[in-house]
């Protein structure tokens, strides 16, 4: 876990930012629904998007490289991350 998400602590609540939404979902989408399980229906669907879509190689081909260093344009980064497949 540990690997593809932060900590829930600090500044790293992602899921309280990101997955809260999830919660508003009519349980009975998931199959044997129990108290809590859309938390990990988000993780799970989240590194699998992470996992397909290589967004750090789709900067990068662009010469963008994260750093705390530099800056983009917003355009930039959008025009490069609109280049992964759909």
């Amino acid at each position: 876990m540990d690997k593809y998400w932060l900590s829930n602590t600090g500044d790293n609540d992602e899921f309280n930012k990101h997955g809260t939404c999830v919660s508003t979902i009519n349980p009975t989408c998931i199959q044997s629904y129990s108290a809590e399980v859309e938390v990990f229906a988000f993780i799970n669907a989240t590194i699998n998007l992470f996992n397909t879509l290589d967004s750090f190689k789709a900067l990068k081909d662009e010469n963008i490289i994260p750093n705390s260093q530099l800056q983009y344009k917003l355009s930039s980064v959008h025009e490069a991350l609109r280049k992964l497949p759909a």
